[in-house]
């Protein structure tokens, strides 16, 4: 007899459990998380990741599942999402440095890698200009100068005549973590035009 009353109690309990997990959001029992970016806007990483589809320009965002975890974000598949704010990113575009002859590489840590393109107006090196927000650094070559992949100036046969920061004459551009910007490839330690 007690065993049959042992088995009845552990039925009830696990018919009344499955209701109760029946009756709750599937959120609520299994909580995803994962980290996102925001680029340009909510629906672009800028090249940084997944984005978030909430939350401001440029902002690197902890997105959960998890009730309660900061500000809500969407309604999404039955889902509810809760963001909160990381850290800042930056744009990936080229960066000048002021005072440099040539453009930086932009990384979404708001760190940037050496010089690979130069700033030429014949074979003399020319100082990039910066435009937009200051705090990004977005740069360009001058108007009237040519943008030429690498560190040096083309020369007009009498080798390279720049002088400035320009990451050095080696021809050699450090990859970043393992990456090279957009149309270099890694050759030899590297970062190469092809």
């Amino acid at each position: 007899m007690k065993e049959k009353y042992q088995k009845f109690l552990l039925f009830s309990f696990v018919f009344f459990l499955g209701i109760f997990l029946f009756l709750l959001k599937p959120q609520t029992i299994f909580s995803y998380s994962f980290y996102c970016n925001n680029g340009p806007n909510k629906d672009d990483s800028g090249g940084c990741g997944t984005p978030c589809h909430c939350g401001q320009p440029w902002t690197k965002y902890y997105k959960t599942s998890e009730s309660g975890m900061g500000q809500v974000c969407e309604l999404a598949e039955g889902y509810t999402w809760w963001i909160s704010r990381i850290a800042e990113l930056c744009p990936t575009g080229d960066v000048c440095i002021i005072g440099e002859y040539g453009l930086r590489y932009g990384t979404c840590d708001c760190l940037f890698g050496s010089i690979y393109k130069t700033c030429c107006v014949g074979s003399t090196k020319v100082k990039c200009i910066r435009y937009g927000d200051p705090k990004w650094k977005r740069g360009v070559c001058p108007p009237g100068s040519t943008t030429v992949r690498g560190t040096s100036c083309p020369s007009s046969g009498s080798g390279n005549s720049g002088s400035g920061s320009s990451g050095g004459s080696s021809g050699c551009l450090t990859p970043y973590n393992g990456a090279c910007p957009k149309g270099f490839v890694i050759s030899g330690g590297c970062c190469i035009c092809p």
